[in-house]
């Protein structure tokens, strides 16, 4: 479904966008490859981050546990 996959494909790349602009504060027309770049990464986080918690709840990490590890992971 040629089609199907192109609408889909669009969507996740606006979702990306969005992203960007909600959480970054990034215009995605003031800076479209920053926007693209750092929506991809929220949407990664945030889509693995709902797949664990609907696979396994109770080992899911919490928003504090998050934000440790995502400085850990900078430093």
């Amino acid at each position: 479904m040629p089609a199907m996959l192109a609408q889909l494909g669009q969507a996740v790349k606006e979702a990306r966008l969005g992203l960007a602009e909600l959480f970054a504060g990034i215009e995605p027309d003031g800076d479209p490859e920053r926007a693209r770049l750092t929506g991809t990464v929220y949407q990664a986080m945030l889509t693995g981050f709902l797949s664990q918690w609907l696979l396994d709840p109770a080992s899911a990490l919490s928003g504090r546990e998050v934000s440790t590890a995502l400085r850990v992971i900078v430093s």
